[in-house]
């Protein structure tokens, strides 16, 4: 039973990374460099109230797209590191072009790791390593919520924050 729960998780994890891999391109456009309107507007607002100080923190984007909110941490924090995941391997590859596009001093580029992974599983994030975990507009396109809620459980420090917009 949880060999085939398992299969069919996997299953519903490609087809959607295969859905954003097709609209990459698109995704980047429209979010661009400082995010879409709603977020500009709305918001981003909201979540840098939110977050705080994140002086020598260590911050999880999850589900980092194109790396708008990952670029925008390195260059306006002093976050001690910003780690993005995200499904879409084609979003990643654009995102690593965007910080190189955008961040210009190698300081600022080294605090930024890139993942393939998926916030469903983040098996590219050690457990306990996490000071804050930002899921921006990312939760809707889950197919396990319930395995979302325990990967973030097993890699935020004790008692630090998850922000989900």
């Amino acid at each position: 039973m949880e060999d085939t729960i398992r299969f069919q998780m996997v299953s519903e994890l490609e087809k959607i990374e295969k859905q954003w891999n097709e609209q990459a391109e698109d995704w980047n456009r429209w979010i661009g460099d400082d995010g879409d309107a709603n977020r500009r507007e709305s918001s981003d607002v909201y979540l840098w109230k939110y977050i705080g100080n994140v002086d020598e923190k260590v911050i999880l984007d999850a589900g980092c797209g194109n790396g708008y909110l990952t670029i925008k941490l390195a260059l306006e924090t002093r976050a001690k590191q910003i780690i993005g995941v995200d499904l879409s391997s084609a979003l990643i590859k654009i995102a690593k072009e965007n910080i190189n596009r955008r961040i210009k001093h190698d300081k600022d580029q080294q605090r930024i790791e890139l993942h393939h992974d998926s916030v469903t599983e983040l098996k590219s994030i050690q457990d306990n390593s996490i000071d804050l975990i930002i899921a921006n507009y990312v939760l809707m396109d889950t197919p396990d919520l319930d395995s979302v809620i325990k990967v973030i459980d097993f890699t935020r420090k004790q008692n630090h924050e998850f922000i989900c917009l």
